[in-house]
């Protein structure tokens, strides 16, 4: 395929093979591209020049030579096309760059959460055990006192007597006033043999002052195991 020029009104038109567009534009700086004939546009003056670039390109290049070149090449919509993949191409990556950089952060994040985790985890396992031998101390405290006391009074024997107490009461038949009075009778036993030991306990204390017509204030149930517990020596 030669490259020929045709006259027309204006001047000349030409189709240039898209390789070669760039040396003709630099040579024929005014030359105009017609997008609806696909060619190029020079003015009446430039046919002169224009034919002896013509002749030059058609020595330059032979028929065979220009078909295959021309055949390999891709076309200027070809070539936008490439250009529109290429720009989606590029949004596409720009936004798998953003994805990763927002989960590189919360993966940081989830590390320091999970370490932060991990800490307290073994904070809480300190304060667990920290917990339970402090409950076994409390027991083997209270195993001791309950010894030491036993000689003075019998915990078990002063815990149903209070027990009684809190079941009858509320009651205002005359068996369960007895029952009541009975038990609380054992209570200011042990409250007397405290007394002569020096100690005071706080439950048999607050049992042996109960009053059977205040169970709103002085109710049996209202003592605590603490109480039994909290001896003190009455010559402090």
């Amino acid at each position: 395929m030669k490259l020929s020029s045709t006259k027309t009104d204006s001047g000349f038109v030409v189709s240039v093979p898209y390789e070669l567009k760039d040396d003709f534009k630099a040579h024929f700086k005014t030359a105009k591209w017609s997008p609806t004939q696909k060619q190029w546009c020079v003015g009446p003056r430039s046919g002169k020049k224009l034919q002896q670039w013509i002749d030059q390109i058609n020595i330059t290049f032979s028929d065979e030579a220009l078909e295959e070149f021309d055949s390999s090449l891709m076309t200027e919509k070809e070539i936008e096309q490439l250009k529109q993949n290429i720009e989606l191409i590029n949004d596409e990556i720009k936004g798998k760059l953003d994805t990763l950089g927002k989960l590189s952060e919360l993966k940081v994040q989830v590390e320091e959460c999970t370490q932060l985790f991990r800490f307290k985890k073994e904070k809480l396992k300190e304060i667990i055990s920290a917990i339970e031998i402090e409950k076994a101390e409390i027991v083997d405290e209270k195993k001791k006192l309950k010894m030491l006391i036993g000689s003075v009074i019998d915990i078990d024997d002063a815990k149903l007597q209070a027990s009684i107490m809190a079941r009858y009461h509320k009651n205002v038949s005359s068996n369960d006033k007895r029952r009541f009075s009975d038990a609380q009778d054992e209570i200011i036993v042990y409250w007397d043999n405290l007394k002569s030991a020096g100690l005071s306990c706080q439950a048999i204390n607050f049992l042996s002052s109960a009053n059977k017509n205040r169970p709103d204030l002085d109710r049996a149930s209202f003592v605590t195991e603490k109480m039994w517990f909290n001896i003190k020596d009455l010559c402090e």
